[in-house]
This record gives C-alpha cells, sequence and structure tokens, in this order.
C-alpha cells in the first residue's frame, strides 16, 4: 500500500511537470486522458441515469434498461477481438519510420467489422420478437426502433479504438464530451416532453432509441471526418500480403472465444433476469449495477496500457504490470470501503426514496469495486503479449459456471419473490467473478 501510494504521487509529480518522456510517460499521458474521458463518460451516464430513472419511474425505466441490455448484447458480439486486433498491430506499425501497413491492416480489419456487424444486426432483427416474447414485456418495437443505434455505436467503437492504438486519446475524450452534452440536454428534454402530452411509455422508449441511434451516427462521423487527417490515412499504403493477412486472422481467431464467452460472462445477468422478474426489480438492479460500472470505471487503466504494454517484452513489461497493478490495489480498496459504508446515502441521494429496493443490491454489488478493476488488468496484460489462448480456457469455464449458476438460482429463487431472485443472481455474480480473478492470478504464476 506504502509502495502504490508513492507511485501515486510519483505520477502526480510527473504530471505537474509535464514530463511525459519514454513509456512511462506515455502511459501517464494516455492515464490523464483516459481517465478525463472515463470522468466524462461515467459522471455524464450516470447523471443520465439518474434523470431518466427519475422521470421514467422504476417499471419504464425497466423496460428502457432491459431494451438497452438487449441492444448491446448484441453489440458487443460483433467485436469478437476487433478492437484489440487493430490496437496491437496498428501500436507495432506506429514506431517504424513507413507507417503505410497501418492504414492497410485499418482498412482490412474494417471490412471484417462491416461484415460482421451487418450479419449480426439481421441477427438481432431476426430474433427481436422471439426476444420480447420470452421476456414477456412489451418491447419488440422498441427493439426495431435501436436499429440505427446499433448500426451507428458499433461503427464509433471501431473508429474509437483505431485512435487508441495510435496513443490518440484526446479525440476520444472530445467525442465522449460532445456525446454528453448533446444527449444530457435532447433525451431527458424529450421524455419530459412527450410524458406531459400523456403519450404512452413504449412510444416514448421508442423515440429515445431513435434519437440515440441519431446521436451516434453524428459522433462516428466527426471520428470519421478526423481519423482521414490522421499520418496513417494519409500515407499512400501498401495492400497486406498473405502472410499478413494470415497473422492478422490468427490473432482475431485466438480472440474470438475470448470475446464470446466474455459477452457472456458481462451481459448474461439482464438477459437471465428479463425473462423471470418484473420491470421494476430490472429497474431496480439496473440502478444498482449501472452505478458500480460507473464507479469501477474511474479505476480500469487497460485501455491506455495496452497499447504500451503491446511494446514491452520482458522485465520491462512485468515492471510496467507490477506498478499499475499497485496503484489499482490502492484506489479500488478506498473506493470499495467509501461505497459500502455510505450505499444507503448514495443511492437515495441519487436516484430518490422510489429506487430504497436497490440499497441492499448495491452492497451486494460493491464487491465488483475491487475484482474488475484486477481483472481487466490482468486480461490486458495477457493480451499485450500477444498470449490470449492463456485465459481463454478459464474464461470458458466461468462463464459457463455463472451463466448456469445464475440462471439456476433466479428461476427457483423467482418462485419465492423478485427480491431473492435478484439477490441470488448478485451472489452468482459476485462468485463467478471472484473465480475468475483467483484463475488470473494463478495464470500468471504458472
Amino acid at each position: 500500500m506504502v509502495s502504490g501510494g508513492r507511485d501515486i504521487i510519483s505520477v502526480f509529480k510527473r504530471i505537474k511537470n509535464k514530463d511525459f518522456k519514454g513509456n512511462s510517460g506515455i502511459v501517464i499521458k494516455n492515464s490523464v486522458y483516459q481517465f478525463a474521458t472515463m470522468s466524462v463518460s461515467k459522471a455524464g451516464s450516470l447523471l443520465f441515469t439518474i434523470i431518466l430513472a427519475r422521470i421514467l419511474m422504476p417499471e419504464l425505466f425497466g423496460l428502457y434498461s432491459l431494451t438497452l441490455f438487449t441492444i448491446l448484447l448484441f453489440t458487443f458480439f460483433t467485436d469478437l477481438g476487433i478492437n484489440n486486433t487493430l490496437v496491437r498491430f496498428i501500436s507495432k506499425e506506429m514506431p517504424k519510420n513507413k507507417n503505410s501497413k497501418a492504414r492497410d491492416y485499418t482498412i482490412y480489419l474494417y471490412k471484417i467489422k462491416f461484415l460482421i456487424t451487418s450479419v449480426i444486426l439481421i441477427l438481432f432483427l431476426v430474433l427481436a420478437k422471439p426476444l420480447s416474447i420470452y421476456y414477456q414485456k412489451p418491447i419488440f418495437y422498441i427493439l426495431l426502433s435501436g436499429s440505427l443505434y446499433f448500426f451507428s455505436i458499433n461503427l464509433a467503437n471501431f473508429l474509437q479504438g483505431f485512435f487508441q492504438s495510435l496513443n490518440d486519446f484526446k479525440t476520444p475524450f472530445i467525442r465522449e464530451t460532445a456525446f454528453q452534452v448533446i444527449r444530457l440536454i435532447l433525451i431527458p428534454l424529450l421524455a419530459l416532453y412527450f410524458l406531459s402530452k400523456a403519450v404512452s411509455g413504449e412510444i416514448i422508449l421508442i423515440l429515445i432509441f431513435i434519437s440515440f441511434g441519431i446521436i451516434w451516427a453524428i459522433m462516428a462521423l466527426f471520428l470519421f471526418c478526423v481519423a482521414k487527417k490522421t499520418p496513417v490515412f494519409l500515407a499512400k499504403g501498401s495492400k497486406l500480403s498473405i502472410e499478413e493477412k494470415k497473422n492478422v486472422n490468427l490473432f482475431l481467431k485466438s480472440l474470438l472465444t475470448f470475446s464470446i464467452f466474455s459477452t457472456i460472462f458481462i451481459y448474461s445477468d439482464m438477459l437471465i433476469l428479463g425473462g423471470f422478474v418484473s420491470s421494476e426489480y430490472i429497474g431496480y438492479y439496473q440502478s444498482a449495477i449501472g452505478l458500480i460500472g460507473s464507479l469501477s470505471a474511474f479505476v480500469i487503466f487497460s485501455g491506455s496500457l495496452f497499447p504500451v504494454f503491446s511494446r514491452l517484452k520482458g522485465n520491462a513489461l512485468e515492471l510496467a504490470f507490477k506498478k499499475a497493478l499497485r496503484i489499482t490495489i490502492l484506489i479500488s480498496f478506498t473506493l470499495f470501503l467509501i461505497s459500502i459504508l455510505f450505499s444507503s446515502f448514495i443511492i437515495k441521494v441519487l436516484y430518490g426514496n422510489a429506487y430504497v429496493q436497490a440499497i441492499p443490491f448495491f452492497r451486494g454489488l460493491c464487491l465488483l469495486l475491487i475484482l474488475w478493476p484486477f481483472t481487466a488488468l490482468y486480461n490486458g496484460y495477457f493480451m499485450a503479449k500477444g498470449k490470449p489462448e492463456v485465459i481463454k480456457n478459464l474464461l470458458i469455464f466461468i462463464a459457463l459456471f455463472n451463466l448456469g449458476s445464475n440462471f439456476l438460482l433466479v428461476y427457483f429463487l423467482s418462485q419465492y419473490s423478485n427480491y431473492l431472485a435478484v439477490l441470488g443472481l448478485i451472489f452468482g455474480t459476485v462468485f463467478s467473478n471472484l473465480l475468475y480473478f483467483i484463475g488470473c492470478v494463478w495464470k500468471r504464476k504458472n
């Protein structure tokens, strides 16, 4: 802990002196921008969620959360490791005198991304009706209204990964700030206006998701216009050889299983709850898990470390990882203690008395404030070493265990009450994340 405190003091001194030389300096500079981006993102998202939750109230907010989750679940299946592959290959190209290959890696991976996104979008549209029947909730047309949102956020996420691979965290910061400002102004005003006109909740949610799609399309256009002016796209370029394409495909293949099962591991909770508990309890759970996600993001530095980790080898990589780990330990434990001690106050102040049922859910999920930052750091470490297969088998086991245990807990406990069903899911989720963390530590030592 003392060593972690010294590391933090050292970082602040370098920021004060604007000393961003060397790999450590790049990490610090990237971390500053990523922290600023995360601060804007999570503060904006949290504020937006609080405002929308108060406007819509638990039942309608639960339907909104379930729809958003379903769209994002399909969105994550469109990545399949493409962004991590982009970061790895472009990061390795950029130190070279000629960076024309970076442009061609980007174009090649975008073609793959576009193809996968189109296929998953069609699948999403086909499954919208069966999913609404499984959920037993009126969200079919709301899901369909999220089609533009689905496509535009995928394009924006790919371009965000492109800037990350260039060690450019400033452009994503500008994009994030613009997005949060527009969303915070437009969506709540839209919801309030149509609620005052006694428009049905389903129509209001449809309009919200159409608005999301338009906003994300604007953000994607902004990122594309900036990307075209980077040295990567200004270079003449040359086609990738068969061997180079093969290397990209092999790396993508090695990440495929990891990406699929990490998505199942992280996003199966709402899929299970959606079929067994009422909209109100989905709203309570989402308010708690959303707050945990916002808080934990301030501790997760893997996004800024990955491009630098990809360039380090041997002892240099190990030293950088250990330093990041010490800082993560200090911040995550502090955040955990504050959250658990003031959980009741936090929920009541942020969401109001209508969400007091979320307090025990929030307390149970607080352990994730420790587990998520650590596992994110370990994932970044293994991927930077070009060995995602090291944790692939572990993730498959944990994802299937998490899915099975959570389904059984929710299925049996929902027969008694919605409250017990949500508590059961929280227990299964925290326990699965603990097993995953222990497995990551063991894999690194062996």
